[in-house]
């Protein structure tokens, strides 16, 4: 049976975003709610992350392109489980906080980017087959999460 996530028209367009957007915005009301955006990087990685809202906006965003890329991927003929990808992509990120102790552990914030980074690449090829445009529109994630890295990795 179909569902409004699983229709190709403007109403699941809207429905595939506002679904990720309402998660991260969630998510990022508990964690700044919760005092739990510090984390535990060097004065030097400090000077590159931007503020807290910034980040928590850019989030916002890459969540909506997630829902739109489910909505492409659907739209361009791609159907079952692949659909999902941008899913769980999203629970993958909801999930980053908690994998890395509300931001308290930058090892294991570094091993958790890097994960999730792959885990986006490995997305976008697989969608990309079907649906290229489906792939385009997580780039921006994973550009944001090679940027993270390079925090974590380089500064």
């Amino acid at each position: 049976m179909a569902t409004t996530l699983d229709d190709t028209g403007t109403r699941g367009l809207w429905a595939n975003i506002a679904l990720p957007v309402a998660a991260v915005v969630i998510g990022n009301a508990i964690i700044f709610g919760l005092g739990a955006a510090r984390s535990d990087l060097t004065p030097a990685q400090q000077q590159w992350v931007p503020p807290g809202a910034v980040v928590g906006s850019v989030w916002v965003v890459l969540f909506a392109l997630l829902g739109m890329s489910r909505w492409l991927y659907l739209r361009g003929g791609g159907r079952g489980g692949r659909s999902w990808l941008p899913a769980w992509l999203a629970l993958l990120g909801l999930a980053f906080p908690v994998y890395t102790g509300l931001f308290t552990d930058s090892g294991l914030g570094a091993a958790g980017t890097a994960v999730t980074l792959a885990a986006t690449v490995a997305v976008m090829l697989a969608m990309g087959r079907r649906v290229p445009a489906a792939a385009w529109a997580i780039l921006p994630m994973a550009c944001w999460l090679g940027y993270v890295a390079c925090v974590y990795f380089l500064a």
